[in-house]
């Protein structure tokens, strides 16, 4: 089963600056492009999703 994760939803303010500032920064420097309006898809799809009890990274602080 596949799921599909917003990333977006898990990001703080400054995560999602710096993401959106690289990715701006990529589009420009490729493509030649500077969107003035744009929407950034930050989907993450898992094909097994593991419990947070037997994952390794479960140890890592939950930011609330």
């Amino acid at each position: 089963m596949t799921v599909k994760i917003d990333a977006y939803e898990l990001l703080t303010e400054d995560e999602l600056e710096s993401v959106t500032n690289i990715l701006l920064e990529a589009l420009a420097r490729e493509k030649c492009i500077i969107p003035e309006v744009f929407e950034i898809e930050t989907n993450i799809l898992v094909e097994e999703v593991e419990e947070i009890n037997d994952n390794p990274y479960s140890q890592i602080p939950t930011r609330y």
